[in-house]
């Protein structure tokens, strides 16, 4: 196999392009070791972060499930900016 293909045949597989698939899998690996570290936390003060490893694995497996591959965060902060516009349209 091609040193090329290497890197371009498992992204192409989820129809990404190699940086496409790069950004994805950093948001997804920032992601878990934010879970980590909620984790250690919670491992020395169990009652800190109680469920915030939970919360975001499945909110991953949602993401990922979806088909949304890391681009549920960006869904939301579009969803919640005009959460907020109809908010202030409100008020």
């Amino acid at each position: 196999m091609a040193l090329r293909q290497r890197f371009t045949e498992h992204p192409a597989s989820v129809d990404e392009t190699y940086w496409e698939h790069f950004k994805v899998a950093t948001h997804f690996a920032r992601s878990l070791f934010g879970a980590a570290a909620a984790c250690a936390v919670h491992a020395v003060l169990p009652w800190c972060h109680e469920k915030t490893a939970s919360t975001k694995v499945r909110a991953l497996c949602d993401e990922m499930s979806a088909g949304a591959r890391g681009r549920l965060a960006e869904l939301d902060s579009v969803s919640a900016g005009a959460q907020e516009s109809q908010i202030e349209a409100a008020v």
